[in-house]
């Protein structure tokens, strides 16, 4: 069951995935055009992880914009999340994609994203901390309360771990591509490249599964 922090507070249509595969041809090869750019740049270290999980953010948001007709980032962000069909396939992939479940735990591990303009107001950002868990108790000892997913402090704090599922996997995947977009790059900031190495790696590999509407076709 979705915490009730990350259920939708409005009515969302039900996403429709068979509409990417009706959609004019010349945007599905915008789409994969896009995911495959990232994962060339991913697979051989072109660039930093920073472009590639940009690229690869431009073909989810084009798809996700698809399938839920939703244009507003927040809302088909929040429509996928509370989607029983799509939170099912993420829990099957990760349950049969030896490399997805990897690299989805090394993601799991950073969480909770704290948002990158909150720490800089709170003057938290330059902590000089290298372990990831101290890094979390300072900021939340600090009063760090702006992170995805939303219901991480309610669940760190009751000594019990945040789920690793799609709704909770989702929304810490858009933090951190707020946090790249209108944040700020720094070494000891939310958007470094640990983190978006991690988050590019898990979302590249769930969508790379060829299951989710053929965003991908022949991947593996």
């Amino acid at each position: 069951m979705t915490c009730a922090e990350l259920q939708a507070h409005r009515d969302l249509q039900t996403p429709e995935y068979g509409r990417f595969a009706r959609l004019h041809p010349d945007g599905r090869r915008l789409v994969v055009g896009w995911f495959e750019k990232a994962r060339r740049l991913q697979r051989h270290h072109e660039s930093s992880p920073f472009e590639a999980f940009i690229y690869l953010w431009i073909s989810f948001n084009g798809w996700a914009a698809c399938v839920t007709q939703l244009d507003i980032d927040r809302q088909w962000v929040s429509c996928l999340a509370n989607d029983e069909e799509i939170a099912d396939d993420f829990s099957h992939a990760i349950a049969t994609v030896p490399d997805l479940s990897i690299a989805a735990q090394r993601f799991h591990a950073y969480w909770p994203i704290f948002e990158v303009r909150h720490l800089r107001r709170r003057e938290l950002l330059w902590h000089g901390l290298k372990d990831r868990s101290a890094i979390i108790k300072h900021y939340i000892a600090n009063g760090a309360t702006e992170c995805e997913p939303r219901c991480a402090i309610r669940h760190l704090q009751a000594n019990e771990p945040i789920p690793l599922d799609w709704p909770h996997t989702v929304n810490a995947l858009y933090r951190v591509r707020c946090n790249l977009f209108h944040g700020e790059k720094s070494l000891q900031s939310e958007d470094d490249e640990s983190i978006v190495s991690a988050a590019l790696a898990c979302l590249l590999l769930y969508l790379g599964s060829g299951r989710l509407a053929k965003l991908a076709p022949g991947a593996a």
